[in-house]
């Protein structure tokens, strides 16, 4: 299909359905991230009075260039010089910035004091306020097992190495993983408003999807049609572009992260799994949505394929009992596998579920076996997905959750019913 005859295929819709996703990206993005801030600021304090932690120290230089995971969550925009913000248990809250970025950070308001440098350099100004401070314990941005809290480079560890030398300091140096996996985990209100919108967004496209897939389409023309949508909605992937949407049709397509084949086509009996996700507003939706193409003289799936969707489901919402605060991966996992075991299908062996915010895969705790893992908190949003492959496809499902005291409570609208094509 041409470029052209897809965009009048999806235009009609998508100028009704992403109508207020634009309005919500032009009214209130600044001022739901100061809110975001704000929050993620006090969290940290929070958390450092929860551990026995004095002082979360985060370092950076240049971050537009070299990112650092953590800074979006406590200061907007980039710094150019090496910089340090500093946030202790007692709730101060100290920037130490290059004179060129020091106005960016007052105009904040995040920060209680903010401290320049220039003609004297950073080690010195730096020195003065930890001497000041005197901290017995400093997290840092260090992590063997979560990308998230990694932001610490090597060279800024050895940098900062050699002033804790110079002096003489004899606090303790420890992860700041469980800290961030807190403040980032952890989502505020406005945080949970911005994902629910992008669900809502994803789940439209979704539905729009199935009026327009056809026998004899190649998953590329498919792949195409969700992200004309993703552009219409203003949004972007919510992961890399290269497999964005995974579409996998039938039993010939490659199950996992890959892009679409222009080879590989829609048949009259297959099962068509979508796995997509947009950023909107900074925030991002992963769902997991099944098709199947009726055969001529079917009203209805196969009770092959209907039967592993009533299973997927039936453990999403298992899973979804046993996401609660306290409570570790392994819980969710096993209820998938129960429910699978009962209906008599193989051991659920893969990761069950990722964190889901401002990136797809949002780092911290993942639903996954074999990892170090630390007890959920309230407020962290996951995604469940569970599938099961069948003669005709792989039917998969994947819903989102935020952590209650009462179970994970979806923030998706489970699929309830399989999309058929051709009726």
């Amino acid at each position: 299909m041409r470029v052209g005859a897809l965009q009048r295929a999806v235009g009609s819709f998508g100028a009704l359905a992403c109508a207020r996703a634009k309005r919500i990206d032009a009214g209130i993005r600044s001022e739901e991230r100061e809110l975001i801030q704000k929050g993620k600021l006090e969290k940290a304090v929070e958390l450092l009075q929860e551990l026995d932690i004095d002082m979360w120290l985060t370092v950076c230089r240049e971050s537009m260039m070299n990112t650092e995971p953590a800074l979006p969550f406590i200061f907007r925009g980039d710094v150019v010089g090496t910089s340090a913000f500093l946030v202790t248990r007692t709730g101060r809250k100290i920037a130490i910035v290059h004179e060129l970025d020091v106005e960016g950070v007052i105009r904040q308001g995040l920060y209680d004091e903010t401290v320049g440098y220039g003609a004297q350099p950073f080690k010195e100004k730096f020195i003065e306020v930890l001497q000041a401070l005197n901290p017995s314990c400093i997290a840092l941005n260090y992590s063997e097992h979560d990308v998230s809290a990694d932001g610490l480079t090597y060279g800024m560890y050895v940098f900062l190495q050699s002033i804790f030398a110079e002096m003489n300091y004899k606090g303790s140096i420890v992860s700041a993983i469980e800290l961030i996996a807190g403040v980032r985990g952890q989502k505020t209100k406005e945080e949970l408003a911005l994902i629910q919108e992008a669900i809502e967004a994803t789940s439209r496209i979704y539905e729009e999807a199935a009026s327009f897939i056809k026998p004899g389409m190649s998953e590329v023309e498919i792949s195409d049609f969700f992200r004309e949508r993703m552009r219409q909605c203003g949004a972007a992937s919510a992961w890399s572009d290269n497999y964005n949407p995974i579409v996998m049709v039938g039993t010939a397509t490659v199950v996992g992260h890959t892009g679409p084949s222009p080879h590989i086509k829609v048949r009259r009996g297959d099962v068509i799994n979508v796995d997509f996700g947009i950023k909107l507003n900074g925030y991002c939706s992963d769902l997991q949505r099944i098709y199947y193409v009726l055969e001529d003289g079917e009203s209805e799936a196969p009770e092959e394929v209907q039967r592993a969707f009533r299973t997927v489901r039936t453990a999403i919402r298992e899973a979804a009992s046993k996401v609660v605060p306290g409570e570790y991966a392994e819980e969710a996992i096993e209820a998938v596998q129960q429910t699978f075991g009962q209906a008599g299908y193989p051991k659920w062996k893969g990761g069950l579920g990722h964190q889901l915010g401002s990136f797809g895969h949002d780092g911290g705790i993942s639903l996954k076996l074999g990892v170090p893992q630390a007890a959920l908190k309230e407020n962290m949003v996951f995604t469940i997905e569970p599938s099961i492959m069948t003669s005709r496809g792989c039917v998969g499902q994947e819903e989102i959750v935020v952590v209650t005291k009462d179970g994970g409570r979806f923030i998706s609208t489970p699929q309830s019913d399989i999309f058929l094509i051709g009726k």
